[in-house]
């Protein structure tokens, strides 16, 4: 692999402690919207680092860490939106699309090898979450909440889950596909594309948490 896509590999798992950093800063005014987002940065940092580990020791991939934890990355991130929505019928589809998308994803990881990414997971959850994203920009837009949507912490967070999944969705889809037949191209993907959205990700994540003392309705 070109050692540009290792540079980028590395920024893009060194950014989630930039919002981690941030998160602490302004810990005692984050709402409990913001909390499961840090709860979200702490789950990725501790994924992080048990790739890492998991690799060194045991020599070997870590697609079931990655797998088991796209589960509990879509888990939190319905957990934020079910928060931010006041609407009960938005909040039992909520729940509804992550219990369907958490059995859908386990009954993968057991029937499929531990080798393979799971493509299909990755993708349902990119629908849900770009879904669920484009529900809260219209949620803003129609209610008119805040005098200033740039200083409110969800409009940096939602869109950040935004470019982010939307960006992602014919990666994941494709996935499975490019490991059998072009891996080169895969882990230049990887580490090209899935790495500079995951830095923008966590970038207007940290811009979130940060606007959270200067939020303005």
């Amino acid at each position: 692999m070109d050692p540009i896509y290792d540079i980028l590999s590395y920024c893009s798992a060194c950014s989630t402690i930039v919002p981690f950093i941030f998160g602490l800063l302004k810990s005692k005014y984050l709402s409990k919207n913001e909390k499961t987002i840090f709860i979200y940065i702490i789950l990725a940092i501790l994924t992080e680092l048990g790739s890492i580990f998991y690799e060194d020791i045991f020599n070997s991939q870590n697609i079931l860490i990655l797998n088991v934890y796209t589960i509990l990355e879509a888990i939190i991130i319905c957990a934020y939106y079910y928060l931010f929505f006041l609407s009960k019928k938005i909040r039992w589809l909520i729940i509804l699309l992550a219990l369907s998308f958490t059995v859908i994803s386990i009954y993968q990881i057991i029937v499929n090898q531990k080798s393979n990414l799971n493509n299909v997971s990755f993708t349902i959850e990119s629908v849900i979450i770009t879904f669920l994203s484009i529900l809260a920009f219209n949620d803003l837009l129609k209610n008119a909440v805040y005098s200033n949507i740039l200083s409110a912490p969800v409009f940096w967070i939602n869109s950040g889950f935004l470019l982010y999944f939307s960006g992602n969705l014919l990666l994941h889809l494709f996935s499975s596909f490019l490991q059998v037949h072009a891996l080169s191209a895969f882990y230049e993907l990887w580490g090209l594309w899935h790495s500079v959205l995951n830095i923008i990700l966590y970038t207007l994540i940290s811009i979130g948490f940060w606007k959270t003392k200067t939020l303005q309705i």
